[in-house]
């Protein structure tokens, strides 16, 4: 759709431009809100995916291999994680092999609600959006979820 003039200086958007400014600037809206370095942040999405994918605690190896990251990189990553809120270590580790196991910290690491969330939220928008992701150049079709899909 793209931007439209309704009035003097007031710009109108539509949810579709919403979805790609979301795809362009919250990852690094989210990385500078608090000082926080990029990897963290995907290192903690990574750990949230796999922790409501498998509904147990993940380890840096998991991480890694979903990042497609060293196992030494996606510790560090997750200890700059876990100093800010991000993912919580869940047990220190004592055994021989040193695993140690993360869960989805409270603090979310998002600047912006997710298109998915807005849309569910809000009826008015419709069913359904669609609009290019502006990185991957691939078609992103949303639908809006009932409240009892909404929670998946």
């Amino acid at each position: 759709m793209g931007a439209m003039k309704s009035e003097k200086n007031v710009i109108v958007l539509s949810f579709e431009d919403y979805c790609v400014a979301y795809e362009l600037l919250n990852e690094a809206f989210s990385s500078t809100l608090r000082a926080v370095p990029q990897q963290a942040i995907q290192a903690a999405r990574a750990v949230r995916r796999l922790w409501r994918r498998h509904s147990r605690p993940v380890n840096g190896r998991e991480v890694a291999k979903r990042l497609r990251w060293k196992e030494g990189v996606a510790y560090k990553y997750l200890k700059a994680a876990e100093e800010r809120g991000l993912v919580k270590r869940v047990v220190a580790s004592s055994r021989r092999d040193n695993i140690k196991p993360y869960v989805p910290g409270r603090v979310a690491a998002k600047f912006l609600p997710s298109p998915q969330t807005v849309l569910d939220a809000n009826a008015e928008l419709g069913r359904d959006a669609r609009y290019h992701n502006p990185i991957t150049g691939k078609r992103v079709v949303l639908r809006r979820r009932t409240s009892r899909r909404a929670k998946r």
